[in-house]
């Protein structure tokens, strides 16, 4: 196989992929005391990552299975097994940062005039192939489809510093936002005055900086437009970050999991996971630029602010004064030169 068809159908390197079983063949999943020892280890990781990085029928057990000529188990005991020893490299590669390497974020968005933001925020939907069998009209999205939301965090570098999913496709980005560890338990991921950057569909929080919602029949202040169209230039970071996610692992546009119970659940959520720790992976190496099957679907800049969008939650007032001071120094960096 040449390395380009290696890369297509594994969605990763030859040497990303050895490095990759290097780190986990050691994990106590793949051993055990039987007389009938495991497959190796990379052909199992073979097998996982195909499926991970497939959209469609391709990925349907029976045809996974017909192509590495094993059984139907076989593919879920290999997947099953690798899925939970990707899960055990997420703490060193998807981890939020330390408050060391925070203020080196820092100079980085200083630069084009947000200071004190340390990284990006935005939800997306990852598609189910299938209604799932439990609450089913739960998952049904506002854009037609049922889904998993899912919350993601990134640096400047596409780096998934923070993911937060399992939640059903109706629920809207800011009820996952009012709910996750970073709302909750804001002290051990903020330091004083740090926040992250967001588009509108976010409300105003003391950590957490949108861009500015046009009030109903009254436009934006030109200031707020001139702001807003800064803030989106620099949020679609954290958008090409979740469109080369879903490229590099194309399941993700469609899983074909059976949604019956909670145990289900858990597993699509460590399938997403799972994804986002290969993705800080391969961020690691020269696989960072991902040729593309088919363009990813973004969200289009909205610089005026959208209305449509509902909101859950309310902006608190120390919320809106964030966003307002966090409006002035952005406006002070441009009266001194900087990028805005």
């Amino acid at each position: 196989m040449t390395d380009r068809k290696f890369k297509q159908f594994f969605r990763m390197s030859r040497p990303s992929f050895l490095q990759l079983c290097k780190q986990v063949e050691d994990n106590p999943v793949f051993h055990n005391n039987s007389n009938h020892p495991q497959r190796p280890v990379i052909e199992q990781m073979m097998v996982t990552l195909h499926c991970l990085g497939t959209f469609g029928n391709g990925v349907s057990v029976g045809l996974v299975g017909h192509q590495f000529r094993i059984s139907d188990g076989s593919v879920e005991l290999y997947t099953n097994r690798c899925l939970m020893a990707i899960l055990r490299l997420q703490s060193p590669l998807v981890a939020w940062p330390s408050a060391t390497h925070r203020s080196d974020i820092l100079e980085g968005f200083k630069e084009v005039g947000f200071d004190g933001c340390i990284g990006l925020i935005d939800g997306s939907l990852v598609v189910l192939s299938t209604c799932p069998e439990k609450d089913g009209p739960d998952y049904y999205s506002r854009k037609g489809s049922y889904g998993i939301v899912t919350l993601l965090v990134c640096d400047q570098d596409k780096n998934i510093t923070y993911v937060y999913t399992g939640w059903p496709g109706c629920s809207h980005d800011q009820r996952l936002m009012a709910n996750c560890a970073l709302t909750t338990s804001p002290t051990d991921y903020f330091s004083e005055g740090q926040y992250l950057l967001a588009d509108s569909a976010f409300v105003p929080m003391e950590n957490v900086v949108p861009a500015f919602r046009r009030p109903r029949n009254q436009p934006l202040t030109d200031e707020q437009h001139n702001f807003n169209c800064h803030l989106s230039g620099v949020c679609v970071t954290i958008e090409n970050c979740i469109g080369l996610w879903k490229n590099r692992f194309q399941s993700l546009r469609g899983l074909r999991l059976r949604i019956a119970n909670k145990q289900d659940m858990v597993r699509a959520a460590a399938w997403i996971m799972a994804c986002a720790v290969l993705h800080n992976h391969l961020n690691q190496g020269e696989d960072f630029e991902f040729e593309p099957d088919s363009p990813p679907a973004g969200k289009p800049d909205d610089p005026h602010g959208a209305t449509d969008s509902p909101q859950t939650g309310q902006a608190s007032a120390a919320g809106t004064q964030k966003q307002l001071r966090v409006l002035a120094q952005a406006r002070e960096s441009r009266e001194n030169g900087g990028s805005y």
